[in-house]
């Protein structure tokens, strides 16, 4: 009996699950490919080589993040921990041309550890950046009140101490102070003092001004020369006292993580959320503003009053990450979800409220990400990393959770450090700093319907310290032979720099040719190197000059890892200088490469001098794919206990 069985596409990706339990479409697994509703499980884009950062020892250790801004080409950044050999620095390069930028300022901040003895790391270290300014949050610098006190006459002296405002002179001298009592508590208790023409409400004398800046999160500022690193200068107490207008929670403990939402500053610290006064509309400046932690009027509660609320609950938690949500914010905390909304539709400190939604761990040194309606986060334990969905569904109705890396248990190693979303193309990546392989899950819907979901993975030439995604392109920072590289993968698109075709033109075939792109790792093409000495250089019976073994040459302070481990990139032959619209059969030719006693790249053959600028270089990598073993598939499912020979596979290419 002949049987006949269909594999749709393999855009399952990865599944751990054991063969005769894996549903069609699924693999053992996926290594480079890039699944795609259209195109299918296609190869993966190469990397290009974009430029080199510098030593890895100099580089180690640090937080990296990613600066846009708006109508200029964006930054790569890193926030370096002090060490031994290393001062703590913020470090900042162009994406486009390589170039360090210049970082003034004092990096004092970043070398405050209040918590223990330990060495700072980079889980120590948050970042978040909107428009022209990051904030970055050091988690183990302890905020503090600011020692300098308010001015006026401490304590006050017992004709300056009045029951109610009629009590007040109908005139003073500029800058009299006066405390009104009010009634028998404190709690509405306040001071004015006289500005020249009339009472206006002021602040206590000889008490705390406000907040310590430089023990704040500090901020990293876009300028016309560069960038500017330092404290921000944060509001003091205008108004009240130490009962009426107390310091934030956060004062004399730790901040985790900094966030805008709407037009406020927002901080988590411990199991507090705190946001900011409302900041004024500002497009035009582009000055920064001083953010306002304490009330505006102790004599009234307004819709401008800093937020600062407590996620309660029967456990003990601290918030680590946050996340915008249609209701208000999701909060993520070690053990505990919440969410934190008004039923009145804007935060305000008479309407904000924080519910409890789930009770999932968090890995939280990984910040949660959110993905269209979704959000993901890492749960971590001895043996793997567990990747986590939720699903909001509004406030009367608990989150959907789902654990999506059930069925690949073993694939995720346990150090990820870096969780990324790129919502444009639907998928999360999972990367380690001691890991070369890269962990994707990729999902399409349409019209609310989940068409496919894929788990894959991709190896790197180095280990991964950083991703970002920037315009459809997606950014790798990986460390080889003791240096820092950042190299560009294009996502869901034929590159600019396409420059090879899949076929030449063959005698009764469609002569169709394609763009496809080089796929090699760290590939450069003829703008990056030159080819200017040969070992050896003839002539042909008709005056053609060629030249033997060529020897590239990188411009100068092009450090281009020429060989990786026992590694060597190879040389692939393009069409003239990039013009696709010329017809060189020998496209697409691949030839070794050596290193010569002079430490020099060559390319291994004999080529005609005026094709010697028509190459690229770079690295090969491996497309796998391993396919399940199939079994004949009945009503009830796998029939794993046939004795069956399968006489052939077919591929729909």
């Amino acid at each position: 009996m002949n049987i006949t069985q269909t594999v749709p596409n393999f855009l399952g990706g990865i599944s751990q699950q054991s063969d005769f339990e894996k549903p069609p479409g699924y693999v053992q697994d996926a290594k480079n490919v890039y699944p795609d509703i259209t195109y299918g499980l296609q190869k993966r884009a190469g990397s290009r080589f974009q430029y080199d950062l510098g030593k890895e020892d100099e580089l180690e250790g640090g937080r990296w993040f990613s600066v846009v801004v708006e109508g200029e080409r964006p930054y790569f950044g890193v926030v370096l921990p002090d060490k031994p050999a290393r001062a703590a620095a913020v470090k900042v390069w162009d994406s486009t041309t390589g170039a360090e930028q210049t970082v003034a300022g004092k990096f004092d901040y970043l070398k405050t550890n209040d918590r223990d003895n330990l060495s700072l790391i980079w889980e120590d270290f948050k970042v978040v950046t909107i428009n022209q300014t990051s904030v970055i949050t050091n988690r183990k610098c302890k905020v503090k009140a600011d020692t300098a006190v308010t001015p006026g006459t401490s304590p006050m002296p017992d004709n300056r101490k009045i029951t109610s405002v009629a009590e007040l002179p109908e005139t003073a001298t500029k800058g009299d102070i006066y405390y009104i009592t009010n009634g028998t508590s404190e709690l509405d208790d306040y001071y004015v003092k006289w500005d020249g023409s009339a009472w206006v409400e002021t602040v206590k004398p000889g008490i705390s001004v406000g907040i310590n800046n430089s023990t704040m999160p500090h901020v990293l500022v876009k300028t016309d020369t560069g960038f500017t690193f330092g404290p921000v200068d944060y509001q003091d107490r205008q108004v009240g006292n130490e009962n009426t207008n107390p310091h934030p929670s956060f004062v004399g403990t730790y901040i985790e993580n900094s966030f805008f939402y709407l037009n406020r500053v927002g901080f988590l610290s411990q199991n507090n959320v705190i946001l900011s006064q409302p900041l004024k509309p500002d497009s035009v400046s582009g000055t920064l503003q001083s953010p306002d932690f304490y009330r505006v009027s102790t004599l009234t509660q307004s819709a401008a009053d800093p937020v600062d609320i407590n996620a309660s609950s029967v456990r003990p938690i601290v918030l680590r990450s946050v996340q915008p949500a249609y209701q208000g914010l999701v909060l993520f905390a070690d053990g505990e979800q919440f969410m934190m909304y008004s039923e009145q539709g804007v935060i305000t400190p008479q309407t904000a409220l924080v519910k409890s939604i789930s009770t999932y761990e968090l890995y939280g040194p990984v910040d949660a990400v959110e993905l269209g309606d979704e959000y993901y986060f890492l749960s971590r334990t001895l043996r793997r990393t567990r990747v986590f969905k939720m699903v909001t569904q509004g406030l009367e109705r608990g989150p959907v959770l789902t654990d999506i890396s059930k069925n690949v248990s073993d694939l995720i190693p346990t150090d990820v450090n870096n969780l990324v979303a790129n919502s444009q193309n639907g998928f999360i990546a999972l990367a380690s700093l001691d890991d070369d392989y890269m962990y994707f899950h990729r999902m399409y819907k349409e019209e609310g319907e989940i068409r496919f979901k894929s788990w894959y993975r991709w190896e790197f030439l180095g280990k991964i310290q950083s991703c970002s995604f920037i315009k459809d392109q997606m950014y790798v920072i990986t460390t080889q032979n003791n240096r820092v590289a950042v190299s560009s993968v294009p996502l869901n698109e034929i590159p600019e720099e396409d420059i090879l075709t899949n076929l030449p033109p063959q005698p009764g075939y469609y002569n169709f040719t394609r763009s496809i792109g080089p796929y090699l790792d760290l590939w450069v093409g003829q703008e990056r190197f030159s080819i200017t000495d040969f070992e050896d250089q003839w002539q042909n019976k008709d005056r053609e000059s060629f030249v033997k073994n060529p020897v590239i040459s990188f411009t100068a302070g092009f450090n281009y890892p020429i060989k990786i481990g026992s590694r060597l990139p190879i040389a692939i032959q393009t069409k003239d200088k990039l013009n696709r619209l010329n017809e060189n059969r020998d496209a697409g030719a691949i030839y070794e490469t050596s290193i010569n006693d002079d430490g020099d790249l060559v390319i291994e053959g004999i080529f005609k001098s005026t094709e010697l600028q028509n190459f690229v270089i770079g690295y090969r990598y491996e497309y796998d794919v391993y396919l399940p073993t199939y079994f004949y598939i009945n009503e009830t499912g796998s029939d794993f206990n046939a004795y069956l020979t399968i006489n052939r596979y077919k591929f729909m290419f």
